[in-house]
């Protein structure tokens, strides 16, 4: 019975160590001991895929500057179906007219019709004359020179060229601005004096309460204009919709390097002597003995030191945004350092005997701690640059120092008492503006701060004999240099570009949710 209890322990434990190489897999996505469970990477694919290798690229870079130049592969064709321009009244025929305004408008368009031999069809309502001479001229432009002067629009349709007066009609314009920006106000001010301008138009025509209606929450401006006036209202609004819905990707990248050096040798006296009670008279003196003598067991616990340090530290943040033409885009990577204004009133009750009641309260106040960006972007789309205002921001904590003014006798819930401190915030600000081309990178460097602190301690009087003082002292001497560089690469996009591979990577290996944004 107990050799069957030995083999069916063996057999147990046999199949456990089977099962847990099939164990594991089933619990982290098929692979063997996974740095993260959720996704199943290893400690070298999580590396991988935040941080570069610099061999890799070295061998990468390496490698194409061996490998031979290729031809360009041919584009492949678009599959996209074409519609057919609108047809062109008269296409490239080639005419001369003349007329003078002696002759009727109805008139001239009847003989001008007759001529080119083209259908016309004419207002009843057209009346007035004038005076064109146009010789070997595009049709076209003969017949946009008719209607500019006889204040007309014309369409062509089947055929058939129709003139009728160029009467004020409804047109929707459809715009996407933000209902809440500032775009709608200057849009509708340039709208109100492009509309009532005065060319082509009467004076009390332009003078007219302004034609047009704004939904900003639909994002539609109806305008009720003439034909002349609606061209100029809609190269206006693409212009706008052209510059004011331009974009740029802003790529920020905030280095501080810290480089410390410290040195400290001798040997520690620190809390085996009393210096409280030194006298330049009398010596050490307290309760009649003299502190000058040392048992053996401090001596053994006085620490000798010999210690050189030197190191670096780098903190890198890499915030990225899209910004719209001329509007701040704000990148806050900031901690709240909450501290508390304390004050405290006294009163005194009336009755028979004074009471004094104190009375204190708090209100609470906040220091950002870390790196807030300002960035508004002016982009010039026809020469790829952007001009940049650029306020950055830096704040690291120092200290806490003592609030004077607050009460001295403050007590918390549990009746202890406690002094108000107050944050000491070290802040790096600077505010430039710069124009780069688009992909280039603005620099701003010289952030630096230097520190350096020196402190000896040791027996006095001993500390100061010549070389035999180095045996009862010790001495510390730190230096430190801080600098703060911070790379700004602007890069205009449009709405249509997509993430790039370093992005999808993240998203894909570190996000193990099953809906995908890529």
């Amino acid at each position: 019975m107990f050799r069957l209890a030995r083999l069916t322990k063996k057999f147990l434990c046999f199949s456990l160590v089977l099962s847990l190489p099939i164990f594991l897999p089933s619990c982290s996505g098929g692979r063997v001991d996974p740095f993260d469970l959720d996704t199943g990477l290893t400690r070298e694919e999580a590396f991988d895929t935040v941080l570069k290798n610099r061999d890799d690229e070295k061998k990468s870079k390496k490698a194409s500057e061996n490998k031979s130049p290729k031809e360009t592969p041919i584009p492949k064709l678009s599959k996209l179906i074409v519609s057919p321009p609108p047809p062109v009244v008269g296409g490239d025929k080639v005419i001369s007219f003349s007329v003078t305004d002696q002759v009727p408008l109805k008139d001239v368009l009847i003989e001008f019709g007759r001529m080119v031999k083209i259908d016309v069809d004419i207002d009843p309502t057209i009346s007035g004359g004038i005076i064109l001479n146009a010789k070997n001229r595009p049709l076209k432009e003969v017949i946009d020179r008719i209607a500019t002067l006889g204040n007309l629009r014309y369409s062509y349709n089947n055929g058939v060229l129709r003139f009728e007066r160029d009467n004020p009609y409804m047109k929707n314009y459809f715009v996407d601005y933000l209902s809440n920006g500032s775009v709608w106000a200057e849009v509708e001010t340039n709208l109100t004096a492009i509309l009532n301008s005065a060319s082509g138009e009467s004076s009390s025509e332009s003078n007219s309460e302004t034609p047009f209606t704004s939904n900003k929450s639909a994002g539609i401006i109806a305008v009720y204009t003439s034909d002349k006036k609606h061209r100029d209202v809609a190269n206006y609004l693409a212009d706008v919709e052209k510059y004011a819905s331009a974009q740029v990707l802003i790529e920020a990248k905030v280095v501080e390097v810290k480089l410390t050096k410290e040195y400290k040798t001798g040997i520690d006296w620190a809390g085996k002597l009393d210096t409280d009670t030194f006298s330049a008279t009398n010596g050490y003196a307290a309760g009649g003995s003299s502190n000058l003598v040392i048992t053996a067991g401090e001596l053994l616990t006085v620490s000798m030191t010999a210690l050189e340090k030197f190191g670096t530290a780098k903190t890198i943040s890499s915030p990225r945004i899209s910004a719209i033409n001329n509007q701040k885009a704000t990148l806050n990577f900031t901690d709240k350092l909450v501290y508390f204004k304390v004050e405290q009133t006294q009163t005194t009750a009336a009755s028979t005997v004074a009471t004094t009641i104190k009375t204190t309260t708090s209100t609470k106040l906040e220091e950002s701690v870390g790196i807030l960006l300002e960035i508004t972007p002016s982009i010039n789309l026809k020469t790829r640059e952007i001009t940049m205002n650029v306020k950055p921001k830096l704040s690291v904590f120092n200290s806490w120092v003592l609030d004077p003014a607050s009460p001295q006798d403050l007590t918390d819930t549990n009746g202890d008492k406690y002094v108000n401190r107050v944050p000491v915030i070290n802040s790096r600000e600077i505010e430039t503006s710069a124009k780069v081309q688009s992909g280039n990178i603005l620099i701003i460097g010289g952030l630096m701060k230097d520190e350096s602190s020196s402190a000896d301690s040791g027996v006095p009087l001993l500390g100061r004999i010549p070389v035999l003082g180095w045996l009862f002292k010790s001495m510390s001497r730190s230096s430190g240099v801080t600098e703060t560089v911070i790379f700004i690469k602007a890069t205009i996009i449009n709405s249509g570009t997509p993430a790039n591979k370093v992005d999808r990577d993240i998203q894909n290996n570190f996000d193990p949710n099953k809906r995908k944004y890529f």
